[in-house]
């Protein structure tokens, strides 16, 4: 680097300075000299620290591949492909990647106003031709189902200590979109009987309403 600057430390430089100094009075050459001397000299040890600390700065700085301007952006990610060999084949799906979490939102809402038992507000949730596959083996299909359902088992229910252990938001390759649930809760009955559930549940989303609902569950030993 500091061979890139040999006019500021060669001869020439000094004898300029000294072609200078003839314009000064006799009485005040030695002094001048002196000062530039001085100057000269200390100038050179500035100018060599200021350009060997460049150099070192400059070095950091190339030898570090992942350096970036502050409003570079990142590269956009590519979805990573699934090239496993699965031993089973899936018949419907079996590529996911993260869906929208308002999906989940909307499921955690349908679970919210049942609990409450504020079912007017819940059927709007639903899709007209809605489908619940019920844990006990049965089918539920369409709104008018739904509600019946609703109004004369759900309402004699008290529904207690609602947890959620895993709710998350999928979305399939073929674009189908599914909030996967699982949570438990603790019915008591008309009679006073007390049970305790856990449930796995799957639900199929479309235009931001529940179309279905797939339902899994056993006694929470």
């Amino acid at each position: 680097m500091l061979t890139a600057y040999p006019y500021l430390f060669s001869n020439t430089r000094t004898e300029c300075l000294d072609k200078e100094i003839k314009s000064f009075p006799l009485s005040d050459t030695s002094i001048i000299k002196k000062n530039i001397t001085f100057y000269t000299k200390s100038n050179y040890k500035k100018m060599k620290s200021l350009l060997y600390l460049i150099t070192v700065l400059g070095t950091l700085y190339a030898c570090n591949p992942t350096a970036k301007q502050k409003n570079e952006q990142a590269p956009e990610k590519n979805p990573v492909e699934n090239k496993t060999d699965y031993i089973y084949e899936a018949t419907y799906l079996d590529q996911f990647e993260m869906g929208n979490p308002e999906n989940v939102l909307l499921v955690q809402k349908m679970h919210e106003l049942i609990l409450s038992k504020k079912f007017d507000e819940v059927y709007s949730l639903f899709s007209d031709s809605v489908v619940f596959r019920n844990a006990d083996g049965s089918t539920t299909e369409g709104i008018a189902a739904v509600k019946e359902v609703m109004e004369t088992v759900y309402s004699k229910l008290t529904f207690e200590n609602y947890r959620v252990g895993v709710n998350l938001a999928v979305t399939g390759d073929n674009g189908d979109e599914w909030v996967l649930l699982w949570d438990g809760v603790d019915i008591l009955s008309p009679d006073g009987k007390r049970t305790s559930e856990l449930y796995v549940e799957a639900f199929m989303i479309v235009d931001g309403k529940i179309v279905l609902m797939n339902q899994f569950a056993k006694p929470s030993l």
